[in-house]
């Protein structure tokens, strides 16, 4: 698996696969999500490394929101 490091400026799904470690058919589930930043270049998903990094940051602190929300809601009931 490489790391955001050794990945091209522009991927594509070939890229995800490596990176994320996913099926192809995983793969275009994930480019086809909404909030996923792919575009269709030619007819092939296309993606800026740089507009990745920024969707894993954003996704990263929306799991820690949902946990700090969990964590306070568990302290509520206790």
């Amino acid at each position: 698996m490489k790391n955001l490091n050794e990945l091209p400026e522009i991927l594509e799904v070939s890229d995800l696969m490596e990176f994320f470690g996913l099926s192809r058919a995983g793969t275009y589930r994930l480019v086809r999500k909404k909030g996923f930043p792919a575009f269709k270049l030619l007819g092939r998903y296309t993606i800026q490394k740089r507009s990745l990094i920024k969707w894993l940051e954003r996704q990263e602190r929306e799991a820690e929101m949902r946990g700090l929300i969990l964590y306070i809601i568990y302290l509520v009931k206790i």
